[in-house]
């Protein structure tokens, strides 16, 4: 049990350092101006406040804002749906352009590409 705990902690600090580090790079990024890359992301999750966003590629979860989506969307069940019709539902691939790096809550906005 105790080498069982023991490697779980172990497990733990090197997925926390692993996340810092992407982190690090993609505010590295930003600050350099080469945050102009794309990144392909799939819908995980999808609130009022905006998408739940998984991009492999970086191997993160990143946010997009719902303001950030235009039109004028309004959540209905697990879809943002706009009155002119199209939206978002989980599950749907996304462009996306790195906007910002919050390195003290661990958390990375995107917008839509063309945004």
């Amino acid at each position: 049990e105790q080498c069982t705990e023991l490697e779980a902690n172990s497990d733990a600090a090197y997925f926390a350092a692993n996340d810092r580090l992407k982190l690090r790079y993609l505010q590295e990024m930003l600050e350099h101006g080469e945050a102009g890359k794309l990144y392909e992301g799939v819908i995980a999750k999808v609130s009022s406040s905006g998408l739940q966003v998984d991009v492999a590629e970086l191997g993160i979860y990143g946010f997009v804002p719902r303001e950030k989506l235009g039109g004028d969307l309004r959540l209905d069940g697990h879809r943002l749906t706009s009155r002119h019709g199209g939206g978002y539902k989980v599950g749907d691939f996304i462009y996306l352009a790195l906007e910002s790096v919050d390195s003290a809550r661990g958390g990375v906005m995107f917008v839509p590409a063309g945004r």
